[in-house]
Formats: structure tokens, sequence, C-alpha cells
């Protein structure tokens, strides 16, 4: 049984819970009803596939939302303006949500996902990791837990 918390996990209320074949049903009920009951958190039951549902689709969304804000030479407002509540989006918009859950574990997932994901994956296009980031992320500034993000 995985279970895979947001980070920070203080803040973030999404659990992803991934059963195997070998859990039992019974263990991941107790596991989701303590996670709902005692720790607050919104459980959402998925496959062991390369990151979930919600890593799989948020680093897909954070590559191309950065990408596209910088390429319309959007401020990190209206980026985060367009692209957050109105689109369902947490309110902290991409850039925001970037700097919560920390610009130094971009790169690191973007490796893990490639590691695991096949040849012809449509994230393969968008895998490269904004320079402005790289940058940021050398000089310290990792977010909200570092010297400050976007």
């Amino acid at each position: 049984l995985i279970t895979h918390f947001f980070n920070p996990p203080r803040y973030m209320r999404l659990l992803e819970l991934v059963g195997g074949e070998h859990t039992r049903t019974e263990a991941q009920a107790a596991v989701r009803d303590f996670a709902d009951r005692s720790l607050g958190k919104g459980v959402v039951k998925c496959k062991d596939t390369p990151g979930f549902i919600a890593n799989r689709i948020g680093i897909y969304w954070i590559q191309v939302a950065v990408a596209e804000a910088m390429a319309l030479g959007l401020t990190v407002e209206e980026a985060d303006a367009v692209v957050g509540k109105p689109m369902g989006i947490p309110k902290t918009g991409v850039f925001g949500l970037s700097d919560l859950v920390g610009l130094d574990l971009l790169p690191h997932l973007m490796e893990s996902m490639l590691r695991r994901l096949p040849a012809n994956d449509p994230l393969r296009d968008r895998a490269a990791i904004p320079a402005l980031i790289g940058k940021m992320i050398a000089d310290g500034y990792t977010g909200r837990k570092g010297k400050g993000g976007f």
C-alpha cells in the first residue's frame, strides 16, 4: 500500500492511495478512513503508474503553463490569474503552486517520470526545465522554503 502525500503535507489536502495486487481491501479502507477522519485528507484511490494521477497531470500542466506564460511575456501575476481558479486549478496559480511545492522538486519529479514513461509519451516533448527555473534553483530560489521564488 502506497500513501502519496503532497508537499508540504501540512497545507496540501490531497492524498493518493495506491493499492497493489496483494493489498487487502480492508487494509486499504482502514488507511483511507484514518487519512480522511484523523488527518483531514481528501483521499483519491489510484493505480501504480508513473506520477500516479496528480503528478502525472500536474507536471505536464506546470511545464506547459510556465513555458507559454514566458513565451507570451506574461507576468507571474497575470499567468497565475489566468491559469488558476478560472481553470479549476489551485488558487495559488501555476507559479504560486510551484513556489509552494518547491521549485527544486520539479527537475527530480521530471527525471523520475522520464525514467518510467514510454518513449512516445507526450510529456517528453515538454520535459526540459525552463532555464530560468534552473538558474533560480542554482541560486537558492526554491520557493517558499528557500530564498523565495516567483
